[in-house]
């Protein structure tokens, strides 16, 4: 339902927001016009109490849609008015988790400065919105979050972190996988779940088994972990690029500790 900003759909909105507080109109009428950021009928429905929580299709409040749609000015007006920032639907998913999900920078930096969850996880994907940013590549989200003091070494249920998404996942994007390494991420262990029988892996280990060159050139160039275990794998996968990418590296170490070793001796 699309409305036109006039005095007289002004006046008849103000009646269907009175049925609304009633019961009478459906909340989706609310989420509508957010979705059309039609903000001046928005303030209007603000002002007359409407329900800034009341949840529509897929249990999406208002505040959930705006930030879904990346309407900036929705969300603000919404939280401003009261609107609860950390409210879910029935999967878990919050307005920042959402505005993550489709990669609304402004939005997430917006909803931390309010005290929203940073570290929420969802019920389906099991992901935080640092996950979601790094499994999609939205770099300036990935900067957002982190700036706002995400945790980066944060562990899903299914023994993922943010590091294992900008490895494995959607986008593999070198400058998502920059800024979270260089943000702090372990590239060493693989990552700890208190689900005992999940087996996980270190990330380099991970970049092999998805066959991600980048990802495992710039894990070594940071000293990643791994390196013989990361071998195998590539050769039980016949990998024979990344093979001899890994047994380069793994020669260079040898001939270092060589020589390291031979100077040692002459002292």
């Amino acid at each position: 339902m699309s409305l036109e900003i006039n005095h007289e759909s002004e006046l008849c909105f103000d009646v269907n927001t009175q049925k609304l507080l009633n019961g009478g109109l459906s909340p989706a009428v609310f989420h509508q016009l957010v979705k059309d950021r039609n903000l001046k009928i928005i303030r209007l429905m603000i002002k007359n109490k409407a329900d800034l929580n009341a949840k529509g299709s897929y249990g999406y409040t208002p505040l959930m849609v705006a930030a879904l749609t990346g309407n900036i000015e929705g969300v603000k007006l919404l939280v401003e008015a009261g609107a609860e920032v950390d409210k879910s639907q029935k999967d878990g998913q919050t307005p920042l988790w959402l505005a993550a999900l489709n990669g609304h920078s402004d939005i997430v930096s917006f909803l931390a400065k309010k005290g929203a969850n940073l570290n929420v996880v969802d019920e389906n994907e099991k992901q935080t919105p640092l996950m979601l940013a790094a499994d999609f590549g939205y770099l300036d989200t990935v900067k957002a979050l982190l700036k706002a003091g995400a945790d980066v070494n944060f562990v899903s249920p299914y023994g993922q972190t943010a590091l294992s998404y900008a490895l494995i996942g959607r986008s593999r994007s070198l400058e998502v996988l920059k800024k979270i390494v260089n943000a702090g991420a372990d590239i060493h262990t693989a990552p700890q779940s208190d689900n005992k029988r999940l087996y996980t892996l270190q990330p380099l280990v991970m970049a092999v088994l998805h066959r991600n060159e980048v990802g495992v050139k710039y894990l070594l160039s940071k000293g990643a972990s791994g390196v013989d275990s990361a071998l195998r794998f590539a050769k039980l996968k016949a990998n024979e690029t990344l093979e001899k990418i890994l047994t380069n590296k793994i020669n260079l170490r040898n001939k270092k500790s060589f020589l390291e070793r031979k100077g040692r001796e002459r002292e």
